[in-house]
């Protein structure tokens, strides 16, 4: 109901409230977040690349991509999970030696061109949960692909192979197209 403060004006009490949720949300949008009118749906997915153009991966829909670092992802859940283009190491299974200085908890795959396992879960502290990091690497010709893939313990073991079978290196033809645009 309006109201009359300044003779000629009309005064909403609520469109101060109004305008703040707008502002919010645009802040919001802008800020790589999602206002509740776009928001991805979680069973939609999203491709991340890496800042090199040479890894990519696939997310659900509903992790927030960060605009200010490529390859960067956000859970709802908020913790942060990343691909990367790495060093190119020997073609070779991880050894024993390797698993026990990397902290593999559970190995899913060990092969000469794909490395995935998930490390020993990370304790939480002060109320906060438990989580756990995946990391997948992928060989490509001139390197690597590495995801670090956080999140909470109870997250989908499922979910997490999804994400992990997705990190692949990008043709370099794809690379080339990109750079002659």
């Amino acid at each position: 109901m309006p109201s009359s403060g300044t003779p000629g004006i009309v005064y909403w009490p609520s469109a101060g409230f109004a305008l703040l949720l707008v502002a919010s949300s645009v802040c919001a949008t802008q800020a790589g977040k999602f206002s509740g009118v776009d928001k991805p749906r979680a069973d939609s997915w999203v491709t991340v690349k890496d800042k090199t153009g040479s890894c990519q991966m696939s997310v659900p829909g509903d992790w927030t991509l960060n605009p200010e670092a490529p390859g960067h992802v956000t859970t709802p859940e908020q913790t942060d999970s990343m691909i990367i283009s790495g060093f190119k190491h020997p073609r070779r299974p991880m050894s024993e030696e390797t698993q026990k200085t990397v902290g593999v908890d559970k190995l899913f795959e060990n092969t000469a061109d794909r490395w995935f396992y998930a490390a020993k879960p990370i304790p939480g502290t002060g109320g906060k949960p438990t989580l756990v990091v995946y990391h997948v690497d992928v060989a490509r010709d001139d390197g690597t692909c590495i995801a670090q893939i956080l999140v909470h313990r109870n997250y989908p073991e499922e979910a997490v192979k999804k994400i992990a079978a997705s990190v692949v290196a990008v043709k370099k033809q794809a690379n080339r197209d990109r750079k002659e645009k």
